[in-house]
């Protein structure tokens, strides 16, 4: 059962210590990208609305926005948006 996984998993996360959650302010930190972290923030609001009013009323729930993924992938698409030189 999925249930069943997601206990086992969040179990082995525990155990190894892993950190299941990422701040905005913790990504841009750790890819040295302080500047656009609004950008970000706004990125990641902006799919959450529209993927939130896209899903299923019965699907809502279980809509858990505070994976990493979602994190990472807002400031991939703001980084895209800006690009840096680097001298």
């Amino acid at each position: 059962k999925e249930a069943d996984f997601r206990r086992s998993l969040t179990a082995l996360h525990l155990l190894l210590k892993i950190r299941r959650q990422i701040s905005v302010n913790e990504a841009c930190a750790e890819f040295k990208c302080n500047g656009i972290k609004g950008e970000v923030r706004h990125t990641l609001e902006v799919y959450k609305r529209e993927f939130w009013a896209n899903l299923p009323a019965d699907k809502r729930e279980a809509a858990d926005f505070g994976r990493p993924v979602f994190v990472l992938a807002a400031l991939f698409l703001a980084a895209k948006r800006h690009p840096l030189l680097v001298k």
